[in-house]
């Protein structure tokens, strides 16, 4: 039920499915005349047959509006949603038709809880007649589409047992009681009640702070208890009842397990140059389907750059009328206006990252078309295109910011030469490896016409050949930073098998572009882990292919840094002397506990109940990469329960990506996440999750991560950000000092000394430190010090006492710290964790 599909026949656009339903936040005032009009045109299709065939046509569509504003829209709830559609169907033919289903839908539903949203969704569907009820008939399709057993016993004394009049069908009401009764979580209830009282039915603020301090070293209790918590009398909230604390566990926006400050804004170092990161890249962009027959388009660039891609390539040739055009040379697909092309690329070059844009040239044109294409694209680009202006060395992409590049050929004749007889593997074209293309382009007589100079003036990233020389040798280290040379795939996998080492080198000083083999005619990708691994720059996919599990992982690594397009490789690929063995492997390990409202595949709506498994998998470094899966639950997609475990020893968290995958028991993907191993938050997490496609699935599953050894794995310190910096050198810690949770310290960072507070203890000798602006991370003890102590207070560091927390009484602590502002941070002598609490709520023990 897309809203896309009703109004225009289009499916999503890739950045659509990417960022979630339409990617846009609910507004009335725009959404009420866009559904007024698919109330107008689902009416006009309900005008042909007799009036009871309008009728039922009109019931379905008012079920069609709201399951498709329930589809682009899931966590908005169903008032919101069934109002809209009234407001937008006043004085048409389907006004009485939403009338009735507002009524029918919300009578009873009092919450907008994530549960009752799905059960009113459920509801909807399973009363196709629109009559009120839900027979025996309707529940067991009801059941069967949320993918739970559909026939048998548990079916008929679950009926018997909610249908209050004995009539053998459920009002919505007694629907809703049968829903509370299955849609139940005991794996979440067992740890609400670990951090009650005994018997308590709300656990209270101090609880949940020791939740959160314990398990997902976060402190955003505010925020929780604002948003699931439990009100008393004026704004103080009692706390969180189960019902909130299961609501706030199963939340991927409150409680998702990447750290959202890192992927959604850039947090890493953006001033080196260019060939220090990854690119995300596409191979034959414009490109809608296979490589020798099918559309070219202007929107697969849009969509491209939508979806975070920095660098996109354009295959130009001659045209009518002096204009050159893009397609694939020498085959059957259609061609498209080069100005046409480049005009999307300036509408759309920066919509999702500022930082510059690579458009790769595969130039077959003549001169004087070759000529033409720079006219275009200095007058659409103007001051956007740079050029380098003989500065190379310097350019970064910080300040390259809104600035489009051009990676091709040119003029240089001393960057193109190969030398007599030596072996090279590719240059700018991506398609040697193609026999079909290759031979017809050697019969062309044109298909080499060398760089016309107004075009040869416009490149800053020039191509150069790859050759044996430039590998093993030391012509990689003299080559310019802006120099760039591609190869095919099966080079890279030769390169990775025989001597990596020679490429990883040969990566620290100039850029590679890696493409995909000419034998992959229906647009299907290779893995790009290697490649990365080998430091190589531009990896270039096929974007087109949406359901390619590498264009996924592709997708997935880059929403890291913001998804911003760039990533900065780690250390030991941009410099010499850095070996992957000299840290400790940092460990991951992850718990799948349980799944929720899992589709059937593809998204199904017919089709047998599912029997869904789990696989774990890191792609990464050649040794870190692993993958297991668990066991099967039968008969159950509604909330499948595995408490699956698997721990990963990764000697590098940068280059790693884990997969979280549940499959069918027949093999097809129900759901999957792909998340860039150093934005994963520790704690109970939950993970939303996408089909095949990457289009979102309404689904998700909890998951428990726990980190032994990573030091970044929430983020970490920036120069930029506004914390205390210590500039005079702070005395040490004595050998055996234990920190206290909440102790004011100075922590070293990136060779500054800030101001934290010890957040956590863990194992080895480390503290999880807490920075002024909320970012933490988990450092040696030895790059701790204790900060200067404020005596002139009748309490001092260590000093037992009592401190009272809410109405909840007075509590055995220690100081750990006592601040400027007449509070201190005291650690609960009950390990619970710590807080900052007024000096007039502490007295001696």
């Amino acid at each position: 039920y897309s809203f896309c599909t009703l109004l225009g026949g289009e499916e999503p656009t890739m950045g659509q499915c990417c960022s979630g339903g339409t990617g846009k936040e609910w507004d009335d005032a725009v959404l009420r005349p866009i559904v007024k009009n698919v109330i107008r045109e689902l009416s006009k299709e309900a005008e042909k047959g007799s009036a009871s065939d309008r009728r039922r046509k009109l019931d379905g569509s008012a079920k069609v509006v709201a399951l498709s504003l329930h589809r682009e829209y899931p966590d908005v709830g169903w008032g919101d949603i069934l109002r809209v559609c009234k407001e937008a169907g006043k004085t048409t033919e389907m006004e009485p038709h939403l009338e009735k289903l507002t009524a029918r839908s919300l009578a009873g539903c009092k919450t907008e809880s994530q549960s009752e949203i799905r059960m009113v969704a459920s509801w909807i569907r399973g009363d196709p007649n629109g009559d009120g009820s839900m027979s025996s008939k309707e529940l067991a399709n009801a059941f069967k589409q949320l993918n739970m057993p559909a026939a048998g016993s548990r079916l008929t004394e679950l009926l018997k047992r909610h249908d209050t009049n004995g009539d053998k069908s459920l009002t919505f009401a007694e629907y809703r009681t049968l829903w509370q009764e299955i849609d139940t979580y005991p794996d979440i209830e067992s740890i609400f009640y670990r951090f009650t009282r005994d018997g308590a039915k709300i656990m209270t603020p101090r609880e949940l702070e020791r939740f959160l301090n314990t398990e997902q070293h976060n402190e955003a209790t505010e925020d929780i208890l604002e948003r699931h918590g439990v009100r008393e009398d004026g704004d103080r909230y009692e706390g969180i009842s189960l019902e909130g604390f299961t609501e706030y566990l199963l939340d991927t926006q409150l409680n998702a397990l990447l750290d959202a400050s890192k992927i959604q804004k850039p947090y890493q170092d953006m001033t080196l140059p260019l060939h220090h990161y990854y690119i995300a890249s596409s191979h034959n962009t414009y490109l809608t389907k296979g490589q020798l027959v099918g559309e070219s388009s202007c929107d697969m660039y849009k969509n491209a750059l939508i979806w975070g891609c920095r660098c996109v390539e354009l295959d130009c040739w001659d045209g009518p009328d002096g204009e050159p055009v893009i397609y694939h040379g020498y085959t059957r697909t259609t061609k498209i206006l080069f100005s046409d092309v480049i005009e999307t690329i300036n509408q759309h070059a920066f919509a999702t990252s500022l930082y510059p844009v690579i458009l790769s040239l595969e130039v077959h044109t003549s001169l004087k078309q070759q000529e033409r294409m720079a006219q275009h694209m200095k007058k659409i680009f103007k001051t956007a295109l740079f050029t380098g202006d003989g500065d190379t060395a310097t350019q970064t992409p910080e300040s390259l910011k809104r600035k489009i590049l051009i990676k091709g050929k040119t003029g240089d004749m001393s960057v193109q030469t190969t030398p007599d007889g030596e072996q090279y593997w590719g240059d700018e074209s991506d398609d040697e490896k193609n026999e079909e293309i290759e031979e017809a382009r050697k019969q062309d007589p044109n298909s080499r016409k060398g760089v016309h100079p107004s075009l040869s003036a416009l490149v800053y990233l020039a191509s150069v050949k790859m050759t044996a020389d430039r590998i093993s040798g030391e012509a990689g280290q003299r080559q310019q930073q802006t120099h760039i040379a591609s190869m095919p795939e099966g080079k890279v996998d030769e390169l990775y098998t025989k001597t990596p080492q020679d490429l990883t080198d040969m990566n620290m000083h100039m850029m590679t572009r890696v493409y995909p083999a000419g034998f992959r005619v229906n647009s299907a990708n290779y893995n790009p882990q290697p490649a990365w691994n080998m430091g190589c720059q531009v990896v270039a996919l096929n974007y087109q292919t949406q359901s390619s599990e590498e264009l996924r992982l592709n997708i997935g690594r880059f929403q890291d840094n913001g998804g911003c397009g760039y990533l900065l490789k780690p250390v030991q690929l941009r410099e010499n002397g850095h070996n992957w063995t000299d840290a400790k492997p940092a460990s991951l390990s992850v718990s799948v506990l349980r799944a929720w409202n899992l589709p059937k595949p593809q998204q199904r709506h017919k089709g047998e109940v599912v029997d869904p498994f789990v696989t774990l998998k890191i792609s990464g470094l050649r040794d870190d990469e692993k993958s297991s899966r668990s066991r099967v639950v039968k008969n159950n997609g509604f909330n499948p329960t595995w408490d699956f475990k698997e721990t990963f020893s990764l000697a590098s968290v940068e280059m790693s990506t884990l997969i979280i995958q549940i499959r069918d028991d027949g093999g097809d993907i129900l759901g999957e996440a792909v998340l860039p191993a150093q934005c994963i938050l520790e704690g109970f997490r939950t993970v939303a999750l996408k089909d095949s496609m990457m289009r979102d699935t309404n689904s998700g599953v909890l998951v428990r991560c726990r980190w032994d050894g990573h030091h970044t794995a929430v983020t970490p310190p920036r120069k930029s950000s506004s914390r205390r910096k210590v500039r005079k050198d702070v005395e040490g810690a004595a050998a055996g000092h234990t920190f206290l949770l909440g102790q004011q310290v100075v922590a070293q960072w990136g060779g500054d000394q800030w101001v934290a507070r010890i957040a956590g203890r863990e194992p080895n000798n480390t503290c999880v430190v807490l920075f002024e602006d909320g970012s933490r991370c988990s450092l040696p003890s030895s790059d701790i010090k204790p900060a200067p102590v404020n005596n002139d207070t009748p309490y001092h560091f260590g000093q037992s006492v009592l401190a009272a927390w809410g109405n909840d009484g007075w509590f055995p602590a220690i100081i750990s710290h006592v601040n400027e502002d007449s509070s201190c941070a005291v650690e609960w002598a009950d390990n619970s964790g710590w807080n900052t609490i007024p000096l007039q709520y502490v007295k001696a023990s």
